[in-house]
């Protein structure tokens, strides 16, 4: 026992985080403060403050380590914190999620966060909410860069044929010629084939000829 005789009138209470652990799901968010701190014996890390706003009070801790040792996944400590930042930075529309300054331009900002339940496995703590991903609350979104249109032409060698490839375009001469008809060709072919050939005059009706008499047939 301490005999302290402390005035407590207009102390405010202090704010613990013993908070209502919320199902799985997709939560709407708010960064309320950050701070860098490094424990002894430990890297340099990022701490962001997270106020759930589902009408219950509630808040969830962001860790992001700052540490240059590698990680299973061959990246470093920092490497991977910097990824899960820059998808805070567009989850939460920063006007330029490449470069971040100062982490308070995050304070303030909103966006939506999936929680899960995490339980310690030595069961001395009581569960709490962790955060898994980020994206962007309708409206937080920034938009992309206007692409440009692409227009499709043929290379140079396919615009134009060459001059001897040219379809000629030149109407042809009218034909004076008149055409006659099937009809009347295969009757002249017709008559032709049944013309007869001119007959030869049987001997005793050859023409006779003026012949001079011979002296003894006189």
């Amino acid at each position: 026992m301490a005999q302290i005789n402390a005035n407590l009138e207009g102390v405010t209470p202090q704010e613990g985080k013993g908070f209502e652990v919320r199902s799985p799901g997709w939560y709407p968010l708010r960064i309320n403060d950050s701070d860098i701190k490094t424990k002894e014996g430990s890297e340099p890390c990022i701490h962001l403050e997270i106020v759930i706003e589902d009408g219950r009070p509630g808040k969830v801790w962001d860790y992001l380590s700052l540490g240059q040792k590698l990680t299973k996944s061959g990246k470093t400590a920092q490497e991977i914190s910097f990824e899960r930042l820059k998808a805070i930075a567009i989850a939460v529309g920063h006007p330029n999620p490449n470069y971040i300054a100062d982490t308070g331009e995050l304070h303030g900002l909103r966006c939506l966060g999936k929680l899960k339940i995490k339980k310690d496995p030595k069961g001395v703590y009581d569960d709490k909410n962790e955060i898994t991903a980020y994206k962007p609350i309708t409206g937080n979104a920034v938009p992309a860069p206007p692409q440009a249109t692409e227009t499709t032409q043929a290379p140079p060698y396919q615009q134009q044929a060459p001059p001897y490839a040219q379809a000629n375009t030149t109407t042809p001469p009218p034909n004076n010629t008149q055409a006659v008809p099937v009809a009347a060709q295969t009757q002249q072919v017709v008559e032709t084939n049944t013309q007869m050939p001119p007959q030869t005059p049987p001997p005793d009706q050859a023409p006779q000829q003026n012949k001079t008499p011979m002296p003894w047939e006189k």
